[in-house]
């Protein structure tokens, strides 16, 4: 079984998925967070600013360590989601659904005939001994829902599209804003339309999750149904690790 399948059937499962984000300096270390058994990568190409020969090279990189790679795109659109597919992302987040047509976009976007309209091209489309429909059965699906109307619309969204969802995730920043109360992360308000989102995916059985802050925001959702944790990066990963060598080094004993 390959990283990629792995990360389905977990996502099938509702099992623990450890997703930090990958920026573009940090995927020379691919190899080392594959080893250390991450999940899979999440790359920012809707905020941040990476380009698409940028994004082809990090996944390439992905690709090569056996590390699966996420890519939030910049929206339900199908030359931005052809082309992140084409780079070799294993997966897609779309960011601020809220519609069935955004949905139905995306899927026939990131889909080949019969099932939708995409075209092939690009040098990372498939994996070793990928078929088309292989392919189309096995790249990761997110939707991330980031206001109340999202939250609305979900049941309805996994009625008709559910059979091609792998998660759904949480933007809580966003949906702060939508709401009224805007960073308030601790507000009860937020917190209850968060709920109401986990009770969807638990009744349809998908996976959920969320941007998280940290290890003690990801344990409080974690204990309330989220399974999918969007916490860490690259960075935050690199610096935990010099710090532990540094602790291993100041604790050695040294003789003269």
């Amino acid at each position: 079984m390959d990283d990629l399948q792995r990360l389905k059937e977990k996502l099938a499962k509702r099992a623990r998925v450890f997703m930090p984000v990958l920026s573009p300096e940090g995927a020379s270390y691919a190899a080392a967070f594959a080893a250390a058994g991450i999940d899979c990568m999440l790359i920012d190409a809707e905020h941040a600013p990476i380009g698409m020969e940028t994004l082809r090279s990090v996944l390439a990189a992905c690709r090569k360590a056996g590390l699966c790679s996420v890519v939030r795109v910049r929206d339900a659109e199908y030359a931005f989601i052809s082309k992140t597919l084409d780079a070799g992302a294993d997966g897609l987040m779309i960011p601020r659904v809220e519609s069935l047509a955004q949905v139905e976009t995306a899927v026939l976007s990131s889909k080949f005939p019969p099932v939708g309209k995409k075209g092939c091209g690009g040098p990372g489309i498939f994996r070793p001994r990928e078929t088309v429909a292989d392919f189309n059965e096995n790249r990761v699906f997110f939707l991330q829902i980031e206001s109340p109307q999202g939250i609305d619309t979900l049941p309805e969204i996994l009625a008709r599209f559910g059979r091609h969802i792998d998660g759904i995730i949480v933007g809580p920043t966003d949906l702060s804003i939508s709401l009224g109360i805007p960073m308030e992360f601790d507000n009860p308000l937020l917190h209850s339309e968060i709920q109401r989102l986990i009770q969807i995916c638990q009744k349809e059985k998908k996976s959920c999750g969320m941007y998280m802050d940290g290890w003690q925001t990801a344990a409080f959702w974690a204990r309330r149904g989220m399974n999918i944790l969007w916490v860490a990066d690259d960075h935050a990963m690199a610096a935990a690790g010099a710090k532990a060598l540094v602790k291993v080094a100041e604790e050695m004993d040294v003789h003269g």
